[in-house]
């Protein structure tokens, strides 16, 4: 098990070195210049000239990327063109944000795609499987943030139910604030005890988590029926059925568990989506969290800022990887012997 970590470990530093020279070399070889938009309209030549030189873009690339690397090695991403703040602090002022609006949609994911995938495969070729089938197909058909859009027309604009867009409502923010404890609005409005504020969070990210979660929903409980298609028809789901079982038993105790392996795939695969595909939904829902801070990035060649975002979900996506490779172990006791 440890010398398997230690190779997936040095596999994961490979990685993401080709990811940033891979990610640096494109973000430097784009057109547009960060410094034009720093200075303002019409600089002059002297003012480009002096700020290129004060960011070190007059330098050949490959010192420019050295320079970074060092940067990299004493644990910064460089400063930010646009906030003139740190990276990473920028990063972790925004962070929680988006870990609290993927985590509750990888959670809401879970909790309704794999049930229906089960009914689906239990049903298979029913009204009920076509229906689902057909339901999936859609979702994965209609775009992220046409899906936003509607929402926001439907619950915004013609019900007036919930809030349109941001986090939280600025009065709220000002008239019930609370300490930033976890940097999840949800928990820490609940650990000070305010549930005008809770109520308020709640509200603000009703919209965006269902977008998120209808945008990928079908992948798991599409793979969730198909996997499970395949187990109800081997032997040993059978016998359980011909010796009486409770069927619910058989579906979620015995079928299930022989398809843990590959969903936990598709689960984390799915998770590690969010966090870097959350950009949609934080757009279009003005939601501060690290999707919309790259979109801004690089819109406005903020090199440090998009390689550094880049980079960290980079390494998100590889942990979360590992994590479920490792969870393998726990779900199969025969890798384990192995």
């Amino acid at each position: 098990m440890t010398r398997y970590v230690v190779q997936r470990l040095i596999l994961m530093v490979g990685t993401l070195i080709g990811v940033l020279t891979v990610t640096f070399v494109l973000t430097h070889i784009l057109p547009g210049s960060p410094v034009e938009m720093m200075l303002g309209h019409r600089p002059t030549p002297d003012q480009i000239a002096a700020a290129k030189h004060q960011l070190g873009l007059d330098l050949p690339l490959w010192e420019q990327y050295l320079r970074f690397l060092g940067e990299i090695g004493r644990g910064h991403f460089g400063n930010s063109f646009l906030t003139s703040q740190p990276v990473i602090q920028d990063i972790s002022q925004r962070l929680m944000a988006t870990v609290e609006l993927t985590t509750l949609a990888m959670i809401s994911i879970i909790l309704i795609g794999v049930p229906i995938g089960v009914l689906s495969a239990v049903k298979a070729n029913s009204p009920i499987d076509h229906f689902v089938r057909s339901l999936s197909v859609a979702g994965v058909a209609l775009p992220g943030f046409m899906l936003g859009m509607l929402l926001q027309m439907t619950f915004y604009g013609w019900l007036g139910w919930l809030p349109l867009q941001g986090r939280m409502a600025s009065t709220v923010l000002l008239d019930h604030a609370f300490p930033r404890v976890t940097g999840l609005y949800l928990v820490d409005s609940l650990l000070a005890h305010d549930p005008i504020a809770f109520r308020d969070a709640a509200a603000h990210i009703v919209l965006p988590l269902i977008t998120l979660t209808l945008a990928n929903l079908p992948l798991v409980a599409r793979t969730t029926r198909n996997l499970m298609v395949e187990a109800l028809t081997e032997d040993y789901v059978r016998t359980a059925f011909a010796y009486g079982l409770p069927r619910r038993n058989v579906y979620f105790r015995y079928a299930l568990k022989a398809t843990l392996i590959p969903l936990l795939t598709v689960i984390g695969l799915t998770y590690g989506y969010l966090l870097g595909g959350a950009v949609v939904a934080e757009y279009v829902f003005d939601w501060p969290g690290i999707g919309s801070y790259v979109v801004r990035a690089i819109t406005q060649s903020d090199y440090p800022a998009a390689v550094g975002v880049t980079l960290f979900l980079a390494a998100a996506y590889l942990t979360i990887n590992l994590i479920v490779d490792l969870l393998y172990f726990l779900v199969d006791p025969r890798l384990r012997r192995a």
